[in-house]
């Protein structure tokens, strides 16, 4: 498989994937309580992204304001689920696999984090005009999401990212075999 062999296009590809996951978990969020709240009335496609139109008239305040969050929170605990499963996705045994939900759990841990906090300012409100509501401030909101994002960092860092690292250490038994045979060396210099 050209995707096992090629890194370069392993990791576009599964940013890719990353990208698709993403709005299949933030705007399929949006989408289903639109449609639970009889609001829907279309997908805009902007540049990049998509967004999910609504009859915002129809909804009360706190309606709008759960339509903003949930998108949100539904990326954020797909995020924290897949942390959780990290030690298991590391054991698949294709490097594709492993390398789509790497990406994956980076836009789910950040990418809303980072455009809440820091991107609307330049690109419009979205979810933030909703969610901002919840706040004496808009930048309430906005440090809220800056702070959520530097624990996400943590969380990343300490229980994500080693055990990638570790697995993609193992992919190539030849290390394992390379690995053992210098320890015992090393076993035999000291002895």
């Amino acid at each position: 498989m050209i995707l096992e062999t090629n890194k370069t296009l392993r990791q576009y590809v599964s940013l890719f994937i990353a990208v698709i996951a993403y709005f299949a978990v933030h705007e399929g969020a949006h989408l289903l309580l639109a449609l639970y709240y009889n609001v829907f009335e279309q997908v805009n496609f902007m540049g990049l992204g998509m967004q999910i139109a609504i009859t915002r008239e129809a909804l009360s305040e706190t309606q709008f304001i759960i339509f903003n969050l949930v998108g949100v929170v539904t990326t954020l605990v797909v995020g924290y689920v897949l942390v959780i499963l990290t030690k298991k996705i590391v054991t698949f045994k294709l490097k594709a696999i492993k390398a789509a939900f790497y990406y994956v759990t980076l836009a789910m841990l950040f990418t809303d984090c980072i455009y809440l906090a820091v991107l609307s300012s330049f690109f419009g409100g979205g979810d933030l005009n909703g969610i901002a509501l919840l706040f004496p401030t808009e930048t309430t909101a906005k440090i809220l999401f800056g702070v959520i994002g530097i624990i996400n960092v943590f969380i990343f860092i300490k229980f994500v990212y080693p055990k990638y690292a570790a697995a993609y250490k193992e992919w190539h038994p030849i290390f394992n075999k390379i690995k053992a045979g210098i320890h015992v060396s090393l076993k035999q210099i000291n002895s």
